[in-house]
Order: structure tokens, then sequence, then C-alpha cells
């Protein structure tokens, strides 16, 4: 399958040039590179791999590393609106457990209604999406953190003790970087 590619108009399409006068300015990037991948395979097929997933198909583990490794926004959105709208317990578990998986920065706003959300399974894993996002490298240490602290009052011991492992694994990540913060003060003294 051979595909031609107008890279230039693709550039435009996604903002990626800046024409100032005196020539142009180019960006690029791994975002970047994820942006135009999601273009070039389109909307249709990304839907396509979210119901893959959640059909558990036999191409539903494929689809779901493409969707963690593009975290298309139309994914999210997909997954949000079953999970909203859904009668079906399962599809909603199913696509909260995808949603999880698709943790980026601009995730964060999903997190704070799926904390909310009447079905534990969905509290449970808003919490798993948070970790997807402070591992992605979105959040610091501290954000992530305070996020969790609201699970640490919730009614269900489940929901407590995930948040509970969750905040002590995060203390201990602090606690390596001053060790490591420490350390390279120490050597930026040294003659």
């Amino acid at each position: 399958m051979s595909v031609e590619v107008n890279w230039v108009e693709l550039a435009y399409r996604l903002e990626t040039v800046s024409d100032n006068g005196n020539g142009y300015g180019l960006l690029g990037g791994g975002d970047i590179a994820k942006q135009a991948l999601i273009a070039l395979v389109g909307e249709g097929l990304i839907l396509s791999a979210v119901d893959a997933v959640l059909l558990h198909d036999r191409g539903s583990e494929i689809a779901r590393s493409v969707l963690r490794l593009l975290s298309p926004e139309i994914a999210r959105q997909k997954c949000m609106e079953i999970i909203r709208t859904s009668l079906s317990t399962q599809d909603v578990w199913e696509a909260g457990y995808l949603l999880s998986d698709l943790g980026a920065k601009n995730s964060l706003p999903l997190y704070d209604e799926l904390s909310r959300h009447e079905n534990l399974g969905i509290r449970s894993l808003s919490m798993r999406l948070l970790e997807n996002i402070y591992f992605g490298g979105w959040l610091e240490v501290e954000e992530t953190i305070k996020l969790l602290e609201p699970h640490l009052a919730n009614a269900d011991d489940k929901i407590v003790d995930q948040a509970q492992q969750m905040i002590a694994h995060m203390q201990e990540d602090l606690e390596v970087e001053k060790a490591r913060l420490a350390e390279l003060d120490r050597l930026d003294g040294e003659p």
C-alpha cells in the first residue's frame, strides 16, 4: 500500500509553518509527529480502533497499542461519550479502561469528571489515568499527590487504599528526586 503525502499541505494544516516575511519557521517533534499520523490515519480509522478494543476482537491489542502511541483526542472523546451515556456497565468499564491508557497532557480535565463518577470502577480508573498522565511527564509529583488527596476521604476502602498506595509511591519518587538534586548541588560546589 503506497500513499502519496503532501507534506507541505500537512505542515500548514497542522500549523507547523510560520511565514514571517523574511522566510519561514518550522516546528517538529514527537507531539507534532503524532498529530501528523493521526491526520494521515483519519478519524474513521481511529474510531474503528476504539471499537476493536471495546469489542475485544482479535486485533484489539494492536488497536490499543496504536491508540496508546498516538493518544488521539477523538478516541478520548469517544470513550467519554460511552462512559456518560451507555447503560451497559461492561461498556462503561471497557471505555474507562481504554481511556485510562490514553493519558496525555490534555487529559487532566477528564480526570476530574471521572474521579467523581458514580461507578466505583470508573473512579478507580480515574487514578490510573492520572498515573499515566504523571508517568507521561505531564504532571509533577506534588501536583499529582494533591489531585489524589481527595480520594483519601472516599467512602469506599478500595479507593482509599489505591490512593494511599499511589501517594506513597509518589512520595518515594519525590524523595529520590530531592536526593538526586542534593547530589547535583554537592557536585556543583566541588572544585
